[in-house]
């Protein structure tokens, strides 16, 4: 298959810097952000003709070293010498002690750790141009989009140029699907903005459409496009080299999936993580691997198919363990709707608990920097208390319903984005 050519915002950059010229400058970007021969953004822009003073790292870390919700402190880039400052931190484990003031003080604990996923004002002041280049996955769960806005705001405060270099939705720009927000409690760093959990497109056009919804981020904004990236393209249709942007996200199979399977991180259900295959594969101790694929493939969902199989985490949830589970199997990635994926899996994992079939439970630690009797780790996902409500409600229309009504909040945010989508 011929590959379609794509240049990146970085490499045209490249070829035209000199809107950094004799600037004072830093970077928002990840080791996935490189060329298509290989080289770092960072270091691209330590080769121009400007001054770079700072790299800012998202969730992960620069060279993705940390697992989900884990914090990463300052360090020195080797290769620039310049400094690496955490935009993703540690923040603290609930109190197994219940008194008032612990669970304040773990609340101050929560909020102070938050306030950091920004930088500060001094830490944007005397930067003068903020350059962007970040690789997104294409699902509003996925926090690096969400680390850009956060800039962004600071930016508008500090009057720094915000330069986002644009890169391809990898699995891309066509598909959207999901509910919009129905519930402005709901919204955490899973879901700042009301949009889809897949929502089709390009972290150069959600900076648009961020900066346009909401005047706390209209910073000087400007968007370097790519050249001959088309909103049907796939990324393994494109000829640009992938390189996995957080650990768990090493395939674009595993990119197509996650705006649906990553909502078993609300549960105590292994999502894969310690397998090879994270969000492709799931499971938990007990649960009969078999009875979970044919109730899943009784569905019918399209373009996929699950296959019983047993695994044994190397770490995080049931690390040690023999799980029962299955394994998602992809037929056709342009028929398969993976939000909808999600939430039957959820449904049968819900219900196989329900019937004794295994210890099933919601998430019970904090979620993204959020106390737990404010929001919890589903409603943050969904965005909205319907899903859970749909679950305990023995009348399976319910769901349904609550299903069928994403079809009105796709065309309503088809039509909210349409004039910030930059490519055909």
């Amino acid at each position: 298959m011929k590959k379609q050519a794509v240049r990146l915002g970085i490499e045209k950059l490249l070829k035209s810097p000199k809107m950094l010229r004799r600037k004072r400058v830093a970077v928002l970007s990840h080791h996935a952000a490189v060329t298509h021969d290989l080289l770092r953004t960072v270091d691209c822009v330590a080769a121009m003709p400007c001054d770079l003073v700072r790299i800012f790292g998202p969730e992960h870390g620069f060279w993705a070293v940390a697992q989900d919700m884990e914090g990463t402190a300052a360090a020195i880039d080797k290769q620039t010498g310049v400094e690496i400052v955490s935009l993703y931190h540690d923040y603290p484990k609930q109190p197994a002690e219940h008194s008032d003031e612990g669970i304040r003080q773990w609340k101050s604990e929560l909020a102070a750790a938050k306030a950091k996923l920004s930088p500060t004002d001094e830490q944007l002041k005397d930067v003068e141009v903020l350059v962007v280049d970040l690789q997104d996955v294409g699902s509003r769960y996925y926090t690096f989009v969400n680390t850009m806005a956060n800039c962004m705001a600071v930016a508008r405060r500090t009057g720094t140029k915000v330069l986002v270099l644009d890169r391809p939705n990898p699995i891309n720009g066509i598909g959207v699907e999901g509910n919009l927000f129905d519930d402005p409690r709901w919204h955490s760093f899973v879901g700042q903005f009301n949009i889809p959990p897949r929502h089709g497109m390009t972290i150069g056009e959600l900076a648009l459409f961020y900066a346009a919804h909401d005047e706390s981020y209209a910073c000087e904004l400007e968007v370097v496009e790519m050249n001959g990236w088309k909103r049907k393209l796939w990324w393994d249709e494109t000829d640009l080299p992938w390189v996995p942007p957080s650990p768990n996200m090493p395939t674009i199979d595993t990119a197509c999936v996650y705006p649906g399977l990553c909502l078993i991180e609300a549960t105590n259900v292994s999502e894969g993580r310690g397998t090879t295959i994270p969000f492709e594969l799931f499971g938990a101790p007990g649960l009969d691997a078999f009875e979970l694929a044919e109730r899943l493939n009784s569905f019918k969902l399209p373009g996929v198919g699950f296959r019983a199989q047993y695994f044994q985490p190397t770490f995080q949830k049931a690390a040690g363990q023999i799980c029962g589970g299955v394994q998602l199997h992809v037929s056709d990635r342009d028929e398969i709707q993976p939000y909808l994926t999600g939430v039957v899996a959820m449904k049968v994992l819900y219900d196989l608990g329900r019937e004794g079939k295994f210890d099933f439970s919601w998430r019970g630690e904090s979620y993204e920097y959020e106390p737990t009797d404010e929001r919890q780790a589903l409603e943050q996902l969904v965005g909205t208390s319907r899903f859970r409500d749909a679950l305990t409600d023995s009348n399976p229309e319910s769901l349904d319903s609550w299903i069928a009504s994403w079809t009105e909040d796709e065309k309503t945010f088809r039509k909210e984005r349409k004039e910030y989508l930059l490519y055909s």
